[in-house]
């Protein structure tokens, strides 16, 4: 039997890594409400997310990453969120060997599973 999944945000190492990055404030917000507005439209992929957060899957942490941006630019096609506060995260790299999270070609990364 599988415990009680990860009860941290969704994808709260996005915010981490964005964080470990030196990120400003408004970005970090920016990056904050795009997951949010993810979380509160698809309830499978937050679910997803404390299966893989449980299970330390890194393939699956980086399957959910473009996921979202998929669901982001779906709500910015439909008009449901502002495309000037949304960020896409098609920079961020999963290395599944390492198990860490890294912002495009930077030395920057945190580990996913902490």
């Amino acid at each position: 039997m599988k415990s009680k999944p990860d009860s941290a945000p969704f994808l709260s190492v996005i915010v981490r890594a964005y964080e470990a990055y030196g990120a400003e404030p408004p970005v970090l917000q920016r990056v904050i409400n795009s997951l949010s507005h993810v979380a509160k439209t698809r309830s499978d992929l937050v679910e997803r997310y404390g299966n893989a957060m449980q299970d330390q899957s890194a393939k699956e942490i980086d399957s959910l990453i473009r996921q979202v941006d998929l669901e982001l630019i779906k709500l910015v096609e439909s008009h449901a969120i502002n495309p000037a506060k949304v960020t896409l995260f098609a920079n961020l790299k999963v290395n599944a060997t390492t198990k860490r999270l890294h912002i495009g070609n930077s030395m920057t990364s945190v580990p996913l599973f902490t």
